[in-house]
C-alpha cells in the first residue's frame, strides 16, 4: 500500500468527521443493497392468448436462437455450411438465412410452448434481453410490454428471476435464497451463474453511509 494512502474503516471515517467537524456522527459499510418490488406480475396474458382477446406475442431474435440452439438437425446442417469452404461468404451467409427461415417458425413454437408451463409473468424494471437467456428464462413481448416466463413449474424457480435482477441492477430481494439456501440456489441456476450473480450483488470494496445528528 502506498505511505500516502489510508485504509478507510467506518470507525476511522467517523474519527476524522468528528475531529475536523465535531457533532455526532454515525458511519456505516454498505456491502449489498436489497431492492424488493423490481418486478411487476401479469396474470392475463395466457387466458387473453387462449382465447384469441389479446396482442399476439412477439419472441426476440436472442430467444427465437437460443431454441434453435436446441434443434440438433437445424444445428447439424448449420456445421455443414460452416464447414464449405468451396463458396464466397455471401453464399454461406445467404444459406445460413435461408436454413433459419426453415426451422424459425419450429423453435417460435418451442418459445410459446414455454409460456404455458407457468402463466404467471414478471416485468422487470430493467430491460436487457441477453441477460434474461443468461439466467434461463424466456423473454417475450406483449402488447409492446416486456416480460419474463419461468418456463417451468413444480419448484421454486425464483433464483433465476433473482439473477437477473442481480445481473442488470447489482440488486437483490431480501428473501433471495441466495444466502437462505445457496444449494439451491446454485441447483436451479447452475455454479457458473451463482458465481456470478455474487460478484455482481456484493461489494469489492464497502461504500460508507454517513449520517450527522
Amino acid at each position: 500500500m502506498p505511505k500516502d494512502k489510508i485504509e478507510l474503516s467506518a470507525e476511522k471515517i467517523k474519527e476524522i468527521l468528528e475531529e475536523k467537524f465535531g457533532g455526532m456522527w454515525d458511519v456505516s459499510s454498505e456491502e449489498l443493497r436489497y431492492r424488493d418490488g423490481f418486478y411487476n406480475t401479469n396474470r392475463s396474458i395466457w387466458n387473453n392468448l387462449s382465447t384469441g382477446t389479446g396482442d399476439d406475442v412477439e419472441f426476440p431474435k436472442v430467444a427465437v436462437d437460443e431454441e434453435l440452439s436446441y434443434i440438433d438437425e437445424y444445428q447439424d446442417k448449420l456445421k455443414e455450411i460452416e464447414a464449405d469452404e468451396d463458396h464466397t461468404d455471401e453464399y454461406l451467409e445467404e444459406k445460413k438465412e435461408e436454413l433459419r427461415s426453415e426451422y424459425e417458425w419450429e423453435a417460435i413454437q418451442q418459445c410459446e410452448e414455454s409460456l404455458g408451463y407457468w402463466t404467471v409473468y414478471f416485468q422487470p424494471d430493467y430491460i436487457d434481453e441477453d441477460v434474461a437467456i443468461e439466467c434461463r428464462l424466456h423473454p417475450f413481448y406483449y402488447d409492446d410490454e416486456f416480460y419474463l416466463a419461468l418456463g417451468g413449474a413444480g419448484m421454486d424457480l425464483s433464483p433465476k428471476l433473482d439473477a437477473y435482477q442481480a445481473l442488470t441492477t447489482g440488486t437483490l430481494p431480501r428473501d433471495t435464497k441466495i444466502f437462505s439456501d445457496p444449494e439451491y440456489f446454485k441447483y436451479v441456476v447452475g455454479e457458473k451463474l451463482y458465481q456470478k450473480v455474487l460478484e455482481a450483488a456484493m461489494r469489492k470494496e464497502p461504500r460508507f453511509i454517513i449520517t450527522k445528528f
